[in-house]
């Protein structure tokens, strides 16, 4: 998600109007890149054609989360609440037609031992199970 910022900076010269693209924030965003392709590594970029729905996934998870951000930015009177309100029901919608569009979630049988692996809140349910980690 290091390319957030460096999406963010192009979204925001074509959809918030006090926010161009000069020459500071072009050396800016120039060299935060770089900074990802050094912690990346240049190795990486040897697999770009092995898993190339999973990389689709992560720079549209960073696309969506600089729209977000232009989004309350333009919509600040309308309330922190209502904003991160509509945020989490337009996400649980769009998660859920791709949960049944890939998978079969009504399938899915948790195991008392996963569930204690994912959620403190399980675990604290379930302090029985000696399995039960954080970690």
């Amino acid at each position: 998600m290091g390319i957030m910022p460096v999406v963010m900076v192009f979204l925001a010269h074509w959809l918030i109007p006090d926010e161009p693209l000069n020459r500071t924030k072009a050396t800016g965003v120039a060299i935060s890149f770089f900074g990802l392709l050094l912690l990346v590594g240049f190795v990486a970029f040897s697999h770009l054609q092995q898993d190339i729905f999973g990389q689709i996934s992560v720079l549209s998870g960073a696309i969506c989360h600089a729209l977000c951000t232009i989004y309350v930015r333009r919509h600040e009177p309308t309330g922190i609440r209502t904003l991160a309100t509509g945020t989490m029901t337009v996400g649980a919608v769009i998660s859920l037609v791709l949960a049944f569009a890939f998978e079969n979630p009504l399938r899915i049988q948790p195991t008392t031992r996963s569930m204690g692996q994912c959620s403190p809140w399980a675990c604290s349910q379930l302090r029985s199970q000696p399995s039960c980690t954080f970690g």
